[in-house]
């Protein structure tokens, strides 16, 4: 039998056992052109992503907490929602196509609409439909609002909310309440409950998968719980452990195959939905993961932490391939709808004796910005 030799791995030496010199040669050609291939697609990767443009655009005059794009024709209009109890809705199409690269801007909306009394935390924009988005603020209500009439309903909901999230046909929408122990669907249409989930461990995100008749949540315990809401009894649960802490994010890609989590070891776990099967993990950080997200083509991954930095992970080569080093912390990401651009905002700065001050005329405050990350097309 042939001796292992310096620098040989086990897969070469079974070779030498196994096959004759011919078909060791055909094998080595193709370890080293899949080598090759793995080195010249990151490489590209690396180089698209150094060409990228990142913007800066002042939105509103306090912190904004939550942001989502409209699925119009463009996909270039966003709705910010802040903690000055204001939502608006912006056209970047010019914006952001445009090359000027100066870092911080200042745009007009197209539409402000002041429909509530306290922060505006979550936003969600409906699928298939171009106009429709739905809001939650700290005052318990959610809010339905229309861009085309300027019109808006509401309904008052018991308890605050923390996640709040349009089903892939926005015929049903979902929210999880601010203690994490109830996750609620509601009838878009007729605008009434339709069922409550109550959970033990606190829930922190859930996702619809493509067909919606399945919901994927994370929880503190670090499992993650498949709830059919075709069925109502106790089969309707499934509890997988996902990790021994807990989980914050979770994302399905378009494809319905890969499923994504991300919690408080700054491991991001990617699961094949059919088995369940956790088939690769990622990690470039020991901060929590706060949010993890696909790109609108699932080529991407994008996570942010409880610490500093955006890192971006291809799904083609299973690697990290650039990061975003950020001075301060991140809130939230979203990916544009239609183009690979990430919008991410920023937590508000602790100790900032100034945040309290009246702006200056010109000045920018960083927590009122969103920050675009702008690719070249692939």
């Amino acid at each position: 039998m042939a001796e292992k030799e310096e620098g040989e791995d086990i897969e070469d030496l079974l070779m030498k056992n196994i096959y004759n010199e011919k078909e060791i040669e055909d094998y080595t050609k193709i370890k080293t052109y899949k080598s090759i291939d793995y080195i010249s697609t990151k490489n590209y990767y690396k180089e698209k992503f150094n060409k990228s443009i990142n913007k800066e655009i002042s939105f509103h005059k306090k912190r904004i907490y939550s942001m989502d794009w409209l699925n119009n024709n463009s996909g270039m209009t966003l709705v910010t929602g802040s903690s000055d109890n204001f939502l608006k809705i912006w056209d970047l199409n010019k914006t952001l196509n445009s090359s000027n690269k100066q870092n911080t801007s200042s745009i007009f909306p197209l539409l402000t609409i002041n429909c509530h009394n306290e922060i505006i935390n979550n936003i969600s924009s409906r699928n298939n439909h171009e106009s429709q988005f739905i809001a939650s603020t700290m005052d318990k209500y959610i809010k339905f609002c229309d861009i085309r009439f300027n019109t808006s309903n509401n309904i008052k909901t018991k308890d605050e909310i923390k996640h709040l999230k349009f089903n892939n046909s926005g015929n049903q929408f979902g929210y999880i309440n601010k203690e994490g122990n109830t996750l609620f669907l509601y009838d878009f249409g007729k605008l009434e409950e339709i069922q409550k989930f109550n959970f033990k461990s606190p829930i922190h995100d859930f996702i619809f998968n493509n067909s919606d008749d399945k919901l994927y949540i994370t929880n503190e315990d670090g499992n993650i719980i498949i709830l059919n809401t075709k069925l109502n009894n106790s089969n309707n649960k499934i509890n997988i452990q996902g990790s021994l802490f807990p989980l914050y994010s979770v994302d399905i890609d378009k494809r319905n195959k890969s499923l994504i989590v991300g919690g408080n070891d700054g491991i991001l776990l990617n699961y094949n939905i059919d088995e369940m099967m956790c088939c690769k993990t990622y990690k470039r950080s020991d901060q929590g993961i706060r949010q993890c997200m696909y790109s609108y083509d699932d080529n991407f991954i994008a996570t942010i932490y409880d610490g500093k930095n955006i890192d971006f992970f291809s799904t083609e080569l299973d690697d990290h391939i650039y990061t975003i080093f950020t001075n301060n912390n991140q809130h939230f990401i979203k990916w544009n709808k239609k183009r690979n651009i990430l919008a991410y905002i920023s937590d508000e700065k602790k100790n900032d004796e100034s945040k309290n001050k009246k702006m200056e005329e010109g000045k920018f405050n960083l927590e009122a910005n969103v920050h675009f990350f702008i690719m070249p097309n692939l």
